[in-house]
């Protein structure tokens, strides 16, 4: 049985939903669930329902081409090309911004990795803290840097208590 929605002519190869084959028989009353008998009486094979499949990023778009025929059901063919339309540096600095984002989460993880150093009950020695500080604000200038693919992280100092 088939609930394909669409059907190839096999005589054409015209694409044709059940309405259309239904307005051409309308002296023939069709069940719900078609079988291969229906599908030889109207001269079609079903199209596989597929659903249109996403591109993979926006500037791509998925085109359409030749439906293959696969143990008598029609498959549909999709292929991602180039969107010509597409807005290649807005995209570009859509990915550089991501990009930065997740660098900044990074950072802000690691500077609260070390909040408990500036604590008032904190047992840091003096020196420590001041090495704390200087890594924190490292940690702050990591976005000054100009390559997000190639950042460098200071290195976390030791903690010293008093």
């Amino acid at each position: 049985m088939y609930t394909w929605s669409t059907y190839k002519e096999r005589g054409t190869g015209n694409i044709l939903t059940r309405s259309n084959l239904r307005a051409r028989f309308p002296e023939t009353s069709f069940p719900a669930d078609w079988s291969d008998a229906i599908a030889e009486f109207v001269g079609c094979d079903p199209i596989a329902d597929v659903v249109h499949p996403q591109a993979s990023d926006p500037v791509h778009i998925m085109e359409r081409g030749t439906d293959v025929l696969v143990d008598g059901i029609w498959t549909a063919q999709w292929t991602e090309i180039d969107d010509p339309n597409a807005d290649l540096a807005a995209y570009a600095a859509i990915l550089l911004e991501r990009k930065w984002i997740a660098i900044r989460t990074d950072r802000d993880a690691r500077l609260l990795a070390t909040d408990y150093v500036f604590l008032s009950d904190s047992l840091a020695t003096d020196a420590c803290i001041a090495k704390f500080t200087v890594y924190r604000q490292a940690l702050r200038d990591v976005t000054s840097q100009p390559d997000p693919d190639n950042i460098t992280w200071p290195t976390l100092p030791t903690y010293v208590k008093k």
